[in-house]
């Protein structure tokens, strides 16, 4: 499934060309040992089903809902995004291959401005780091394993006890998405904080799920 939330991630960013600048990305590092366990400490979440609340703001505007992702068996994700009394407002199908499909939708957003954002930015913990990332030292101590795919960098920090803190994407020396990750001892992140600036909107989504 890393695969597929990878394809994920690049139909977030299709068409901008470039690579981040040294100055964003940090330092490369030959350490083969610690590019292994960077690697190693990343988990995908074993949920069979997980919950979020969540809020997006964009503008003079806000949207609370809640958000559920079902991996399925066969490969792909089940999506959906849900009112407090149960109204569906969003029903998503992730292919194995990575291909979204809108089933259903009751928001004021395009399928592509909802597949490549929100959706693309929920699976955010099922994707990982490529096996070919380099390792980067940042300035502030922390590691960070880059790669780059289809002309979207994407960076994946660490703090010093190993533990994934953020995710950033860049064109060229332009960022455009930063997602911070917070955890709670369990799989799924406890909250995740979005700044989309290509998009030009903020999100925060909480776990729902327990601690698992």
């Amino acid at each position: 499934m890393k695969h597929t939330a990878c394809l994920i991630f690049i139909c977030l960013l299709t068409g901008v060309s470039g690579c981040a600048g040294t100055s964003l990305v940090g330092k490369p590092i030959d350490d083969a040992a610690r590019r292994a366990a960077l690697l190693t400490a990343w988990r995908r979440p074993d949920v069979p089903k997980a919950i979020f609340r969540t809020v997006i703001r964009w503008g003079p505007r806000e949207l609370s809902l809640v958000e559920i992702v079902k991996p399925n068996p066969e490969g792909g994700y089940s999506v959906a995004g849900i009112t407090d009394v149960g109204n569906t407002l969003y029903a998503v199908q992730i292919d194995p291959a990575g291909a979204g499909r809108v089933l259903s939708k009751a928001l004021p957003f395009s399928d592509r401005w909802l597949l490549e954002g929100p959706v693309a930015e929920l699976l955010i913990p099922w994707s990982g780091p490529a096996e070919t990332s380099r390792l980067h030292a940042l300035p502030d101590g922390a590691w960070a394993l880059v790669d780059e795919n289809h002309r979207l960098t994407r960076m994946f920090v660490f703090d010093q006890t190993d533990i994934w803190r953020e995710l950033r994407l860049f064109s060229g020396n332009r960022p455009l998405v930063r997602i911070s990750l917070e955890w709670n001892g369990g799989s799924v992140p406890q909250t995740m904080r979005i700044d989309n600036r290509r998009r030009r909107y903020q999100a925060v989504r909480e776990s729902a799920s327990g601690n698992h």
